[in-house]
């Protein structure tokens, strides 16, 4: 084989190496970025908040939204740049007695004198969806909110992170699920911290992203190894 050929051909095959080289890492960074990881929501990252109505009456029912819509700005406020659930959780009880007096003002406001118990603690909660998240059944962190004999429908939501923002209260009232407040054997005054899950976007289960990405360059892979006479499968099974 003439000098000129085997110098053409190291050329080439080198030119072709350093190409494939580009193409792995640009299937190793999309990799990476699909990888990339989310907080899940769990029991152990989140507040819940819970509003207890004194009854089933359509009034008392009313004052329980009023109270709703007491607290909502305060938490929008309070919990502004909390990074986890135990700083939002200082931050709750440090504001406790701010939460309470706007709860308490909101059933004066309305005419009535019940008087508003803020319990701050673990609580039951049975399965509940806000939009496209849903939260399984079990105990939560939680304020709860109970206005006067607390017998009535509940309202729930998510304090942190906020699930249920200010402006969107209407919506939020679309999903929420009403149902007869939980009884004291529900609750639980063990404290806990816990840490954040971490959940992967896209290659949960049986994805096998390496394998994709090469068959998604099969039809570069394959000529090029012919070429270069190796032979063999571009797969990674």
């Amino acid at each position: 084989m003439a000098y000129k050929e085997i110098r053409d051909r190291i050329l080439t095959s080198t030119a072709i190496l350093v190409a494939m080289l580009i193409i792995g890492l640009l299937g190793t960074s999309v990799i990476a970025r699909d990888n990339s990881v989310e907080p899940a929501y769990t029991s152990d990252n989140l507040i819940r908040l819970h509003v207890i109505a004194n009854s089933d009456l359509a009034s008392d029912q009313a004052v329980k939204l009023q109270v709703r819509d007491a607290i909502l700005p305060i938490a929008e406020e309070v919990f502004a740049g909390a990074t986890s659930r135990d700083e939002a959780l200082h931050r709750l009880i440090h504001n406790r007695e701010r939460f309470l007096a706007s709860a308490q003002a909101a059933v004066l406001a309305a005419g009535k004198d019940h008087p508003v118990r803020l319990e701050i603690g673990d609580f039951l909660f049975p399965t509940k969806a806000y939009g496209e998240v849903t939260l399984p059944e079990g105990k939560y962190r939680a304020a709860r909110f109970v206005i006067g004999e607390g017998k009535g429908q509940n309202w729930w939501c998510v304090l942190f992170p906020p699930l249920c923002l200010w402006e969107n209260v209407s919506a939020a009232d679309r999903i929420s699920v009403e149902s007869p407040a939980p009884t004291n054997n529900d609750e639980s005054n063990t404290w806990f911290a816990g840490a954040v899950e971490i959940r992967f976007k896209y290659f949960d289960g049986n994805d096998e992203p390496l394998d994709r990405y090469a068959k998604r360059w099969e039809w570069l892979l394959k000529p090029t190894m012919a070429w270069l006479g190796i032979t063999g499968t571009t797969s990674t099974n």
